[in-house]
């Protein structure tokens, strides 16, 4: 098989980039996807097109921390470490709870960009839903909606599709 060479992850970021975590994680996937096309499976062997394909300013990253390990999943824990900053859950709390519905934006748009941001704010796994539903109602430009979710909880739920992914 011959695929095109993956781009650098030095090519998709500054030192200065407050995403680089985010570019990171992206990357680091699309190199999983190509170590899969191209059957490397030898742990050696991703841990060396890791390396490589990271680019040269990655590389010397790499040579400069400490406990890199030996394999490749210890080789990526240590740049992925190094790459994606700490999370502050407060902040991204406070990110997602400042978000409101844009005008003219679709109710779906605004649930999907309402549950990635959810994502980053460690919310236990059982009320991540709960926590989604409770901002969609409050923030919604939709009066229906806010209606329908102010009532008792134990309200029938609508049967129209564009409220269904909110009343689960």
């Amino acid at each position: 098989m011959n695929l095109p060479a993956i781009n650098s992850f030095d090519s998709e970021f500054s030192e200065s980039d407050a995403n680089v975590g985010q570019k990171w994680d992206k990357w680091l996937a699309r190199l999983e996807i190509y170590l899969l096309a191209l059957n490397i499976t030898q742990d050696a062997r991703k841990r060396a097109v890791l390396l490589h394909t990271a680019g040269p300013r990655s590389f010397e990253i790499f040579e400069s921390l400490a406990n890199t390990g030996d394999t490749y999943d210890q080789a990526k824990l240590a740049l992925t470490t190094y790459f994606r900053p700490k999370v502050s859950v407060e902040y991204e709390r406070a990110m997602f709870r400042s978000l409101r519905q844009k005008s003219g934006e679709k109710l779906d748009v605004y649930h999907s960009r309402c549950r990635k941001a959810v994502a980053s704010c460690n919310f236990p796994a059982a009320s991540v839903d709960a926590e989604l539903k409770s901002h969609i109602i409050q923030t919604t430009d939709d009066d229906k909606i806010r209606k329908m979710g102010l009532k008792d909880d134990n309200a029938p739920k609508p049967q129209n599709p564009k409220y269904m992914k909110i009343y689960k």
